[in-house]
């Protein structure tokens, strides 16, 4: 949090006519082209107000309701932005393991999907998000063995090699984490040293 002034910051109070505008269309048009357009915008809306909030918790929690409902609308064409939101939301309020899962979810998406271009807008991101999130795992602890390791173990085995190799480079988990031959993450067992 920025500490500036409270009439520069972004609130809620700032924004109530685009945040009823919004909620009017959820409500009053539920079949509207615009519905999910206006869950998407909301949710951003709120994730921008926890970003300049001295109290974030709060806004990011309701970001998250608006995210959720998205994430959910199987087939909508905004719900793995949804999805990817989701997942931003709980790494910027510091719920890495959330953050994790949901990104997860996206480069999934991407696997399954190859040609569906949304490794564009979300593989790069995800992939970083992830190593930043591992990382936040085993925090401050230098002494004792790798969290984040046997994340990433459990993450890595499932995803192509492609995205493992991205993640451990990315995180610096590189001296706890290793690819062998085939591919697989596999923990060198070592103390972390950093």
């Amino acid at each position: 949090v920025i500490n500036w002034p409270d009439y520069l910051r972004i609130n809620e109070k700032k924004l109530q006519p685009a945040i009823d505008a919004y909620k009017t269309i959820l409500t009053d048009f539920p079949e509207s082209d615009y519905n999910s357009e206006s869950l998407y915008r909301l949710g951003n809306i709120y994730f921008e107000i926890a970003l300049d909030s001295e109290q974030p918790r709060e806004y990011f929690e309701i970001a998250l309701e608006y995210f959720d409902q998205l994430a959910q609308r199987e087939g909508d064409p905004k719900q793995y932005y949804g999805i990817f939101h989701k997942a931003w939301t709980y790494f910027a309020s510091g719920r890495f393991e959330e953050s994790i899962y949901e990104f997860t979810k996206i480069l999934k998406i991407i696997q399954e999907n190859p040609d569906s271009g949304f490794d564009i807008f979300f593989k790069d991101d995800a992939i970083d998000n992830i190593a930043f999130s591992l990382i936040e795992y085993d925090g401050i602890d230098f002494e004792s063995y790798s969290v984040a390791s046997q994340k990433a173990i459990e993450i890595f085995n499932a995803y192509n090699p492609e995205f493992a190799k991205n993640i451990i480079r990315k995180s610096n988990i590189g001296d706890i984490m290793e690819l062998d031959v085939s591919g697989t993450v596999c923990p060198i067992p070592v103390l972390k040293t950093k």
